[in-house]
């Protein structure tokens, strides 16, 4: 941007979402559908117009360093949605 290097996550922040009882998981932190996020229905931070769509990459196990896919242009955003809120403004949500 502008001749020099920004990396996007840089200033992103990570939200989890945690059960009634204060944990993220329960049982094998290895199996995704333990974690309290997973199958959550997910909200639009605004009205907007859904320009990608990206599924298919398989989820990491959250407790192992390894990674499901390796790391490459086509897998390092991982499954996710961009949102077109106008005017040159978009969401990038992971999903």
């Amino acid at each position: 941007m502008n001749g020099k290097v920004h990396l996007a996550q840089r200033f992103a922040t990570d939200w989890s979402r945690v059960g009634s009882d204060g944990l993220a998981f329960r049982g094998d932190p290895a199996n995704t559908a333990n974690w309290s996020p997973y199958g959550a229905e997910v909200l639009a931070v605004a009205d907007a117009a859904v320009v990608d769509v990206k599924d298919g990459i398989p989820d990491n196990n959250p407790a192992a360093d390894k990674k499901a896919v390796p790391i490459t242009l086509e897998t390092v955003g991982g499954n996710y949605v961009i949102l077109d809120l106008r005017n040159g403004v978009y969401a990038f949500m992971p999903i």
